[in-house]
């Protein structure tokens, strides 16, 4: 499956835009921590979507 990852500031500027395939959710929302983690990002605003499904979510 495909997964989305985006960040954003603010001021609404994308800070993180990723696409990544994993077969299992659980690994593709680890994925998606560290990689906010390791952007400084998780902090900020952020989504995860598979299929137009929200997976992860903070604001």
């Amino acid at each position: 499956m495909q997964y989305f990852l985006t960040a954003f500031a603010k001021d609404g500027k994308i800070l993180l835009n990723e696409v990544f395939s994993f077969e299992n959710e659980a690994e593709a929302v680890e994925y998606g921590i560290n990689r906010l983690k390791k952007e400084q990002c998780d902090k900020q605003t952020h989504r995860m979507t598979r299929n137009g499904e929200l997976v992860l979510f903070h604001r």
